[in-house]
């Protein structure tokens, strides 16, 4: 995992909770935290700040992913300004994941192993099975509700099906609210 994702979690965490939780779930950890942009870091420490963050806050680790895939997604999106003809909706937005986003994350971050995302338009609702060698469908699930936060769009989001549940794939519904 590169550190630039590690990064935009601590800002995350030192704005929602303070720099001080961030500093508490480094040493429950047992982790530096001095994380540069462009290093690579095991998948292992994102997984265990959420399990201490999970501890202190009384909530599952999924629901910590959530939370963090939502509160990072605008810083991230901060370090990649001059989006071209950038997208006014997650609508928009969520095909150029694939095609746009990720293939300038890897000129900025080489060796960066980035999910794929296959999209499904079905009228009402969108399909986004995340495909990774990470399971970390809870973070992208996270992710896709800091999208419709960024662009002020209501959304209920669920995963009909889950690897971590033993089903083939990670699928994300997202669907209008109201």
């Amino acid at each position: 995992m590169k550190g630039v994702l590690l990064n935009a979690v601590e800002e995350a965490v030192s704005a929602r909770w303070g720099e001080q939780m961030w500093d508490e779930l480094l040493t429950a950890c047992d982790l530096e935290g001095a994380y540069t942009a462009l290093g690579n870091y095991p998948d292992a420490e994102l997984v265990a700040l959420a399990h201490a963050a999970a501890d202190r806050l009384g909530c599952s680790v999924d629901d910590v992913q959530r939370t963090l895939g939502r509160l990072t997604f605008k810083p991230l999106m901060a370090r990649y300004a001059g989006f071209p003809e950038a997208p006014t909706s997650l609508r928009e937005f969520l095909p150029k994941v694939n095609a746009v986003i990720h293939p300038e994350v890897l000129k900025l971050y080489p060796g960066a192993s980035v999910p794929r995302f296959a999209l499904r338009d079905n009228g009402d609702e969108l399909e986004l099975d995340y495909l990774s060698v990470r399971d970390m469908c809870m973070l992208a699930e996270g992710l896709v509700m800091g999208v419709a936060d960024f662009y002020g769009e209501a959304v209920v989001v669920d995963q009909p099906s889950c690897r971590q549940r033993g089903d083939s794939r990670c699928t994300i519904r997202i669907k209008a609210a109201g």
